[in-house]
């Protein structure tokens, strides 16, 4: 009988004592990122008080430093816990363009996620896409989208990003954006990769800027072609819920002149909390050719 009650005893307590943690041991947390090399490691302890939050990035132009508290250490196993906190990024916050939007925020924070719908309208056709970012981890995201023409699906696309740091006293952030998307028509690949680079002047003022390439390859030999591709925004903050934005995007064709240009001012409006509504009207300028054309981005943090 008295095995039976230290057996019991021994059952009832054991999860208790699994639970418990010796007080005298003090982890250190490490935060590495999948597309880059840098980490670093340190006690949550002796950080100073303002560096508890989620995230601490600060770097020059050739290194950068990622802090990720306790709790995050392995962010892609808790890719659909509760939303991040709203701890300030040591970094300007410079909002995306409506039309060659970035998978997240270059201050994006582990866990962060959004659903999202553009659509593009002209006298021609209406394209739209579905797609879902999620943040892997500190200033690295990933992105699905399915680019659709009016009720036809064309194409697969798959985006990644890697934020790279901070410069000139946080006033600069920049980092890498990759795309690869396939088209399932015409059995083309194109390959997208540009360096990003976000610069807030003031309160008011921002702007971001995606200097580039894109290379198409498969399908019919004709259609094997290389673009140049500048993009460049400006941003002024009206108030917290209200931004006027004016977005530029260029594909120069390496080897022939047929220059693709859009001009598309937008503003981007909070509807709630989790909810935001962008849209715009502007001009695509193909060689000779002007057309007008809508934009509407409908974005929802999940």
């Amino acid at each position: 009988m008295r095995k039976l009650f230290a057996l019991a005893n021994l059952l009832l307590t054991a999860p208790l004592m699994a639970s418990e943690k010796p007080k005298h041991i003090e982890k250190a947390t490490t935060s590495t990122s999948p597309m880059n090399s840098f980490a670093t490691s340190t006690s949550k302890s002796s950080r100073p008080e303002d560096m508890n939050g989620p995230l601490s990035l600060r770097s020059d132009w050739s290194k950068a430093i990622i802090e990720t508290p306790e709790e995050e250490t392995h962010p892609i196993l808790n890719v659909l816990r509760r939303r991040p906190s709203k701890v300030p990024f040591p970094g300007p916050v410079v909002p995306e363009p409506m039309v060659f939007d970035l998978v997240r925020p270059l201050h994006a924070r582990a866990g962060e996620a959004e659903m999202n719908v553009l659509a593009l309208v002209n006298s021609d056709r209406v394209d739209w896409a579905p797609e879902i970012e999620i943040a892997l981890d500190h200033g690295f995201a990933i992105e699905f989208e399915l680019p659709m023409e009016d009720n036809r699906l064309e194409s697969y696309k798959l985006a990644l990003q890697q934020t790279i740091g901070t410069a000139f006293d946080d006033q600069l952030i920049h980092g890498l954006h990759g795309i690869l998307e396939y088209e399932r028509e015409t059995h083309v690949w194109r390959s997208t990769l540009v360096h990003v680079t976000g610069v807030r002047f003031d309160e008011t003022w921002s702007t971001l800027t995606m200097i580039g390439g894109r290379t198409r390859i498969g399908g019919n030999p004709g259609r094997a072609r290389t673009d140049f591709l500048f993009n460049a925004s400006l941003f002024a903050d009206l108030s917290e819920a209200l931004i006027f934005g004016i977005e530029s995007n260029l594909a120069v064709p390496l080897g022939d002149n047929r220059v693709e240009l859009l001009l598309m001012p937008q503003l981007h409006i909070d509807l709630g909390e989790n909810l935001q509504l962008q849209a715009g009207y502007g001009t695509r300028h193909l060689g000779r050719t002007v057309r007008g054309e809508a934009g509407v981005r409908l974005i929802w943090e999940l």
